[in-house]
């Protein structure tokens, strides 16, 4: 009944707006004669839609206005009801020369009146003797998404994706690089709208920021997506160049503290093939302190633990990448494309600890070290199809994906008996090595076709199967004196998991008294089946979902829009979640898994309106979220043993209620700046181990982005950001600050450019966190070194850029085009 009621006021809001709107219409009388004028705005440089183009229809003899528009995501935009006539129009954008059109003619014979297709010019504007090119918006909101153009992030130059995302408000990256969208770690992220061999923050970690063109925040995805990951989707759209002939760019950087990261991409089209090739390479180190303390009550006694680490942690990794598209004719184009590379996250560090109890007896003290390094290394290949029909829309597109991964994880941990001052006594009294060895592979099958239906309705469907397989093997060893490491069989284990899904979609769109509406459904069928060599059981799931999707938009006037979408979800457990074998972490942690955690269920609900402004815009999103089934890091501390065990439980429901608002404004021509916030209500229901763990918070964000352009060549960009105190479902994690600076010069008639960087110029990115319950209280603080100083350069080859013929769109005859 709350969805209902919710959806209810979505389309109320609407249908009310909608209905004044047609009462003014109907005032003055029926006109004698009406024809519709169409037409679609492009950028000319890079050949892309331009969205939210300001269309204004003039009368041609005084100028008069008489009705205006703008442009959707296709950069289509359409005037009904013009009274037959001559006028003129006028088109304009942020950051572009505005054009005139003169002498259109509405008559009852050349309806619709179709305008050729119009592209506009970036603006050039002289600032005391320089020449000044507007920049591209760093946001842009769409129907159905918020898209970060990533190239006006100069604090990102050199950096990844994650970097990029850390400016959205939305995004929140902690000192560790994990990635939350919305609070919620759980995500999908796609490239160039096709699976990841990576998964969530590692493949924002390994994506290099100087390949991406954008990327794309889709909070409320349609049913056409897969709907898995509770927060949505991040799709990151790499850069193609569309010029012929031979192009590329070239980036390196180095930081302080061993930082090192260079890429480079090619480029090299005809007028049938496009060739991309590219290599990246990244080893970046960081310096980590961590303080702990533990308390732990037994009934009269109480365990004390403090503990300081010294730590460091690193990422790494290298990928080479080539494809081709071939345009066989002008309306078929099939792409073949491959990735080989590695990824690595490694810690390791020493620890200093010291126990006691209360009622007072001797103090312990210990002296430990931890050394995990992990590496992924990965490949896979992707082959895509496009066809295109005789009517503009109307295409089929497939695509088959096969990865393919393994690893072989590694921890090894000693321990020492120490006095006071921590210096070692005698040998470690223990030594524990673990390994993890694990394969996987990934196949998915996907087709989607399009059809125009009429002059605004579109009807879309598909389908998709998924076949995942994984095997882990856990090998536990302890030192022997006479034979060193020994495998000890009690201890490991082997964990086979395969999954299947399949999945088929249906979506109608189209337009009802002016507002634009969009339903779809989607339904899946999983099979799952893990299996344990240590207890020989098999635990398996076989289930089928249904995921809906609602869209609705409504253009108020020119420069207003308001946008409601509702859209079911799924958080499904990953095959390490799920293996109910304890494995060990380190002296005082254990972690196990929980076969029987059920998938989370996420019903989300969003309500947005945005502005555009002379010289910016403002946007307001609101948003309802219900997570059923919530799957939620759980620890419980074993008294025999003397540490905490980390597990998973599936918890009752959370909701998250909140707003996001984004104000973008350039008020003088050196100066551009964008300020946004979120805040919103966080409640967790439910009972953990019999005790009512029922919390809420009120969590808030704001980011502040300044450019200050001191002259063609040379600008400097400020970043800020503070995330509030939060509740989890065991503690709380207090709030931080970051804060970023760089400065920027472009050289050689801007083939080249140079950029400076500081992040967390304050040292003040910290991980400051509580867990307690009833028998259990642990506070721990984790921080990263700060001050982070970084030279970056990047060289384009043949002044690579994306670009499209001065004609507009190539040969192929096609605003599409395969993705790599």
């Amino acid at each position: 009944m709350k969805k209902i009621f919710i959806s209810s006021i979505f389309i109320a809001l609407f249908l009310t707006g909608n209905v004044q709107a047609q009462k003014r219409g109907m005032q003055g009388g029926k006109p004698q004669g009406e024809g519709t004028i169409e037409g679609k705005v492009i950028d000319k440089n890079t050949g892309d839609f331009v969205e939210y183009a300001n269309i204004v229809l003039l009368k041609m003899n005084d100028s008069k206005m008489i009705t205006g528009t703008v442009s959707d995501e296709k950069g289509v935009f359409k005037l009904f009801k013009v009274p037959f006539g001559f006028y003129k129009m006028t088109i304009d954008f942020i950051g572009y020369n505005k054009i005139t059109i003169d002498s259109i003619k509405v008559t009852p014979r050349n309806q619709p009146v179709i305008i050729p297709d119009i592209y506009l010019k970036q603006s050039i504007r002289q600032l005391e003797g320089f020449e000044v090119i507007a920049d591209k918006a760093a946001f842009e909101y769409k129907i159905d998404k918020k898209v970060v153009n990533v190239s006006q992030d100069i604090n990102a130059a050199g950096g990844t994706a994650a970097d990029v995302l850390e400016n959205i408000p939305s995004v929140e990256i902690d000192i560790e690089g994990n990635v939350t969208l919305r609070g919620s770690g759980n995500f999908t992220v796609l490239i160039n709208g096709r699976p990841s061999v990576l998964e969530g923050s590692d493949a924002l970690q390994q994506l290099p920021s100087s390949s991406i063109e954008n990327i794309e925040i889709i909070t409320n995805p349609s049913a056409k997506y897969n709907p898995e990951g509770t927060a949505g989707i991040i799709n990151v759209i790499l850069k193609k160049e569309k010029e012929n002939g031979l192009t590329g760019v070239f980036n390196a950087s180095a930081g302080v503290n061993d930082k090192y990261r260079t890429d480079i991409l090619l480029n090299y089209r005809t007028s049938k093939l496009n060739f991309v090739t590219g290599f990246n390479f990244r080893d970046d180190n960081y310096l980590m302190d961590r303080n702990t303390n533990r308390e732990t009550y037994d009934a009269d006694t109480t365990y004390f633990l403090e503990s300081t680490s010294d730590r460091n942690m690193s990422r790494g990794g290298w990928s080479v990448k080539t494809g081709v598209d071939w345009n066989i004719t002008k309306k078929t184009t099939i792409g073949l494309n491959g990735t080989l590379g590695s990824y690595g996250r490694s810690m390791g560090g020493e620890t200093s600890s010291k126990e006691w109890t209360s009622p007072v007896t001797e103090s312990y003290y210990n002296f430990s070290t931890n050394n995990t390094p992990r590496e992924r290394n990965y490949y896979n290949t992707n082959l895509n199809f496009l066809h295109k029909f005789d009517k503009k829309g109307h295409k089929l597109e497939g695509y088959l994906y096969y990865s393919y991964r393994w690893a072989d994880n590694s921890e090894t941990n000693q321990e020492w008996e120490t006095d006071e001052f921590w210096h070692i006594i005698d040998d470690p009294y223990k030594s524990i090595k673990t390994s993890e060895i694990s394969k996987s592979d990934r196949i998915r099958v996907q087709l989607d076709y399009t059809k125009p239906i009429g002059e605004i309705g579109k009807f879309e469907a598909g389908f998709q199967s998924r076949f995942d397989n994984e095997n882990e093997e856990y090998l536990f060893y302890e030192i022997d004196p006479n034979n060193g490491w020994v495998n000890n069989p009690l201890f490991s284990n082997e964990m086979d998991y395969s999954r299947t899904i399949h999945a088929a979609y249906g979506i109608y769109a189209n337009e009802l008294f002016g507002i634009g509406y969009q339903f779809g459904i989607r339904g899946e069928y999983t099979n799952r089946l893990t299996s344990l060599s240590s207890t020989n059981i098999d635990y398996s799931i076989n289930r089928f979902d249904y995921f809906p999707s609602v869209h609705f938009s409504k253009q108020l006037n020119k420069t207003n829009q308001v946008i409601a979408s509702y859209s079911k979800r799924i958080n499904r457990p990953r095959g390490w979640s799920l293996d109910p074998f304890v494995s060990y972490i380190d002296e005082n942690n254990r972690r196990v898994g929980n076969p029987d955690l059920k998938p989370e269920y996420i019903d989300a609900y969003e309500l947005g309106w945005n502005k555009r402004l002379k010289k910016g815009f403002v946007s307001i999103e609101g948003y309802y979220r219900i997570k059923s089934d919530i799957i939620s890091r759980v620890f419980e501390f074993n008294n025999e043993e003397g540490y905490v065990l980390h597990t998973f439980e599936n918890l009752n429901k959370d909701y998250s209620l909140g707003s996001e608002v984004m104000f973008n404004f350039e008020p003088v021509k050196w100066l551009t700046f964008n300020l946004s916030g979120s805040i919103f209500n966080y409640r967790i229901k439910g009972e953990l181990n019999g005790e009512n763990i029922d919390r809420e918070s009120t969590n808030w964000n704001t980011r502040l982005n300044s450019t200050f352009k001191f002259s063609q060549f040379t600008r400097l960009q400020f970043q800020a950001g503070y995330r509030s105190t939060s509740v989890t479902a065991q503690g709380s994690r207090k709030g931080n600050l970051s804060t970023n600076l760089a400065l920027r010069h472009d050289f050689l008639k801007r083939k080249a450019t140079v950029i400076l960087q500081v992040r967390d110029l304050f040292g003040t990115m910290k991980r400051d966190f509580t867990v307690e319950n009833d028998t259990f209280y642990e506070h721990s603080v984790m921080q990263r070194e700060s001050q982070i100083v970084q030279l970056s350069f990047s060289y384009r080859i043949n002044n690579y850029q994306i670009k499209k013929d001065k004609e507009g769109l190539q040969e192929n005859g096609g605003d599409e085009e395969m993705y790599y």
